[in-house]
């Protein structure tokens, strides 16, 4: 690889035909640093662990993530410490906008029966309390901001794993929607143009071991970039009590419309 370029001696990988047909080995050996033990295997202050889930009878991987934790019983000194402030909304509360306020901007918006969304959303209580704020949005999907407050029900337990799993769980509830609403023109009333949606890949980073998920909290989605069939969206979300930011997230997701002589304005 003499005529490659210097970034290519990094990447390059080669067949290890002996342990299977799609298995790979760096081509040049790993840069090791002495007594970095992060690099392969646990680390004093972190750990990172692969999850994958199977459904009962199939032996195919249907879900994989790779979760990082941090010790936070080990002192850390001499950080950075910062974090994006938590926007004003223009001094309105959650309680200024009432608990109906969502299914009213559901029904608004979204035909439930959509192809998207053609299944029986009564059956169990909404996770998560909304309280959404006006819609901000311009001429290019890119301007769109979605604003809101929002908290589980009171949680059972304060646990901060319990917590920390339930944030997870609402960095993916409604999120595909912001790209949607984004392109509204497109997607069509009720989002009667969508043939298909789904995430593809999607990140969390938690910023607050503390964080409780049954307290008001502030969020920000917006999405940045569409294209190939695929959508990228980001989200923050502060407490709102503090100001604190506690989550920030990503997904890139799939989102497929109908073709021309089948959509509906």
């Amino acid at each position: 690889m003499s005529d490659c370029a210097a970034v290519e001696l990094h990447v390059s990988v080669t067949a290890v035909a002996d342990l299977g047909d799609d298995v790979y080995t760096n081509t040049e050996p790993l840069s090791f640093h002495k007594g970095a033990r992060a690099i392969f295997g646990d680390g004093r202050t972190y750990a990172t662990r692969v999850v994958r889930a199977f459904q009962a009878g199939d032996d195919r991987c249907g879900y994989a993530a790779i979760i990082s934790f941090q010790n936070h019983g080990v002192l850390v000194g001499n950080i950075l410490e910062y974090g994006l402030t938590m926007p004003e909304l223009g001094g309105i509360h959650p309680d200024d906008i009432t608990p109906q306020n969502i299914q009213q901007k559901m029904d608004a918006t979204v035909n439930m029966s959509a192809p998207l969304l053609a299944r029986d959303r009564k059956k169990r209580l909404p996770p998560f309390d909304w309280r959404l704020l006006e819609i901000h949005s311009g001429d290019e999907p890119t301007k769109f901001i979605q604003h809101g407050y929002v908290r589980s029900q009171p949680l059972s337990t304060d646990t901060h794993a319990v917590h920390l799993a339930s944030l997870g769980f609402l960095s993916d509830d409604l999120f595909i929607g912001s790209s949607m609403l984004a392109n509204s023109e497109k997607v069509g009333a009720g989002l009667r143009n969508v043939s298909m949606g789904g995430s593809l890949t999607h990140n969390v980073s938690f910023h607050d071991p503390a964080a409780k998920a049954d307290e008001w909290m502030v969020c920000e989605r917006h999405t940045t970039w569409g294209g190939d069939g695929r959508v990228l969206s980001l989200q923050r979300l502060w407490n709102w009590k503090t100001g604190r930011l506690v989550m920030t997230g990503s997904q890139e997701a799939l989102i497929r419309l109908k073709t021309e002589d089948k959509t509906k304005l």
